[in-house]
């Protein structure tokens, strides 16, 4: 039996349903029309606390074990975010657009395309979320333009609704 058994795809699904349409308190998206990558990866951090980006993310997960976390990590590209479309949201398909080798640039000038229309000015890229043993905290990375950060999400009453911001990153 996986380490991560309990932490199911449609555990994560449901989970990123309910962060990414709280408009009120985590504040990630304003909207589901703003565009939600479908690559599952953040922007990379340089890191300086402790030994890695696993210890960083323990500590803060306050989860003491190592193994449950890196499993996830491991398996985390298992998850389709284009399944996001389900519950409304708008996907950007960047890994089918990288799988055809167009530049950086292009990418962005088809964002800046559908942003036109919809009112937005950029789109959502970030990690698949880690979670401690007992659910009620997550962990992500998130880029959304030339910012990003670094967040716990907590669970409190059946709810996520308390976002920490560990790091922010400006260009």
């Amino acid at each position: 039996k996986s380490v991560d058994s309990n932490i199911t795809n449609k555990f994560k699904l449901e989970f990123l349903n309910e962060v990414l349409s709280d408009t009120v308190n985590i504040q990630i998206l304003y909207s589901k029309t703003e565009l939600i990558s479908n690559f599952g990866k953040g922007y990379t951090v340089p890191f300086t606390w402790g030994n890695s980006e696993v210890d960083f993310i323990i500590s803060h997960l306050k989860e003491p074990d190592t193994l449950f976390v890196k499993k996830q990590i491991a398996n985390s590209s298992k998850l389709q975010l284009d399944s996001l479309s389900n519950y409304g949201f708008n996907i950007f398909d960047i890994k089918g657009m990288s799988k055809a080798n167009l530049p950086y640039d292009d990418i962005e000038e088809t964002a800046d395309s559908i942003n036109k229309i919809t009112g937005n000015y950029s789109f959502l890229k970030f990690t698949i979320p880690i979670f401690n043993k007992n659910k009620d905290r997550a962990y992500m990375r998130l880029q959304k333009g030339s910012t990003g950060e670094i967040i716990i999400i907590e669970k409190t009453s059946d709810k996520w609704d308390k976002k920490i911001q560990l790091y922010e990153l400006v260009e």
